[in-house]
């Protein structure tokens, strides 16, 4: 997902198994989560989120049946551009350290890459 500047939000630019139109609406995905690290702009893990203190008692955790799931913010020099969101709603520990530190380091890489290629695509307003 990708931060949008002329729509200013966050717009699916891909995504595996699930409807692109319905992604923010149908409860598949956690809200919570992609908020988080998109305000935050610090990566997030966890190994079972429905028995993770941190996320169990928010809803689109619940509704999402979420299991396993690693959600990453794109952002470098330019700034934050979105995130990568991926979760496994039926398998404990899917995602590890060592993914992780993948992700972190594929995003930043992609930031530059991302915003040389879509003009629509520019990082995020910065809050005063």
């Amino acid at each position: 997902m990708l931060y949008s500047s002329q729509m200013k939000q966050l717009e699916v630019y891909g995504v595996k198994n699930l409807d692109p139109e319905t992604i923010f609406t149908s409860g598949e995905i956690s809200l919570t989560i992609l908020n988080k690290v998109y305000e935050n702009e610090n990566p997030v893990m966890s190994s079972s989120a429905i028995d993770d203190p941190r996320f169990m008692e928010h809803m689109s955790v619940i509704l999402a049946g979420l299991r396993s799931f690693v959600c990453v913010p794109i952002s470098g020099d330019e700034g934050l551009i979105g995130v990568i969101y991926m979760d496994n709603p039926s398998q404990k520990s899917a995602f590890n350290e060592n993914h992780l530190e993948f992700l972190k380091k594929c995003c930043k890489r992609l930031t530059t890459i991302i915003v040389g290629s879509f003009p629509q695509i520019r990082p995020k307003p910065i809050a005063l």
